[in-house]
Order: C-alpha cells, then sequence, then structure tokens
C-alpha cells in the first residue's frame, strides 16, 4: 500500500510472476469537503409549548449555500451518528421535535463523496393572531351549502398580518404543516353545522408567521311564510 500525500501524476508499474510488467499513469486530485452554514427553522407552534412538526428538507438551501452540487443525505439527532451516517432520522418530511429549539445535524456530501456536517436548529414562532367568527347566511345551493369567502375572513385580520406574508386555509392542522390540500375560495360548508378552520399565515421566504384558527357560523336564511 502506498499513501499518497498530495496531488499529481503517479506512474504505476505492477509486476507478474511471468517476469513481465505493465506500467501505467494514475492522476490523483483533491476535492475540498463541501462548504456548508449551520442553519435553522422557524415553524408555527399551536399550542406554544416549543414542540411542534418540521419538514427539515426546508433547510437544504441554506445549509448547502444553494450549490446544486452539494446534496443533504440524511438528518441525524446527533452529530456522531451524522459523522457515521448510522440512525438517520426516518421522517425528515414531517418531524416532531422532543425539546425546544433542538438541533438536529444534516449530513451534506459533495459529487465526488466529500462529507461535512451542519447544525440545523428548530424554532418556533411566537406570534399569535386573533380571528373573528365568520357569519354566513345560507344555504347557497340546492344541497344546503352555504358559501364563504375566504378573503373576507383574510380581511378581518389583515391588521395583525406583514405586508409580505401569504394567508392559506386548510381543513385539519396535518395540512396545514404540510401545507398542502389549502383551500381555495368560495368554499362551501354544511349550512345547518359550524366548521373550523385552520389558518396558516407564511412569510415569503417560507417561514411560518403564526397559525391559528377561525370558525365558520352558518346562519340559516329566515323562511316567509
Amino acid at each position: 500500500n502506498y499513501t499518497v500525500t498530495q496531488a499529481g501524476t503517479y506512474e504505476v508499474e505492477i509486476l507478474f510472476p511471468s517476469n513481465c510488467t505493465a506500467t501505467g499513469t494514475i492522476l490523483v486530485e483533491y476535492a475540498p469537503n463541501p462548504l456548508v452554514q449551520n442553519s435553522s427553522i422557524t415553524e408555527c407552534d399551536m399550542d406554544y409549548d416549543g414542540l411542534t412538526i418540521y419538514t427539515l428538507w426546508d433547510a437544504v438551501s441554506e445549509v448547502t449555500n444553494a450549490n446544486p452540487d452539494f446534496a443533504v443525505t440524511a438528518f441525524f439527532l446527533s452529530q456522531a451518528d451524522a459523522e457515521q451516517a448510522i440512525n438517520p432520522i426516518q421522517n425528515p418530511g414531517s418531524f416532531s421535535n422532543s425539546i425546544p429549539s433542538q438541533v438536529v445535524y444534516a449530513r451534506v456530501q459533495s459529487e465526488f463523496g466529500c462529507m461535512a456536517i451542519a447544525e440545523v436548529t428548530l424554532n418556533t414562532s411566537n406570534e399569535s393572531i386573533t380571528i373573528p367568527d365568520y357569519y354566513a347566511c345560507g344555504p347557497d345551493t340546492p344541497d344546503n351549502l352555504t358559501e364563504i369567502d375566504l378573503n373576507a375572513i383574510s380581511n378581518s385580520f389583515a391588521g395583525q398580518v406583514p405586508a409580505d406574508a401569504v394567508v392559506n386555509y386548510y381543513e385539519n392542522e396535518t395540512d396545514a404543516f404540510n401545507e398542502s390540500n389549502n383551500l381555495t375560495t368560495p368554499y362551501y360548508i354544511d349550512a345547518s353545522a359550524s366548521q373550523t378552520l385552520i389558518v396558516r399565515i407564511t412569510m415569503d421566504n417560507s417561514t411560518c408567521f403564526a397559525m391559528g384558527t377561525v370558525l365558520l357560523q352558518p346562519v340559516l336564511d329566515p323562511v316567509l311564510l
């Protein structure tokens, strides 16, 4: 065995039992470890206990400095596990932290297999919003549904929302945290039953500003006898 200590072109000679030889050259180049930076993710926390659900992949762009030659292969609960590539977090797309401001570790690899570790701190937003109940007369359809104007709801608490934020509505917390199946206006509910929607306010950098709920209260139109 020969330990290469510097880059360059090396000549290789192979001796065979028949006293024959073969020669060749090997070009040795060094690739640096990925240049990474520690990052953080801020997610909303419905009950303000510092524990919530994170999409760890949201940290990739900042961790890798948006370098397409670097890839986050997995996340880990300890730096030792990240360095050894053992016990990766199994659900990075929907990870529940166990302590407030928990730190997880991203393992980053280059196209040459070189590796670096970055810390990702999991923060929660302390912002809160107060949304008044929304009353809507109905029904508006033959199948007993009442129309809900989501834009009108947004206008009712617009003063609590930053100018560059986006307001979205969801039927449940899972969709809100995953930012999937957001509702569009007009939205329809049963004219004889109230319903609660989850409201998620997101900044233009995808950071969650606040989450809350709005109670939809259908009001039956009076019936003329």
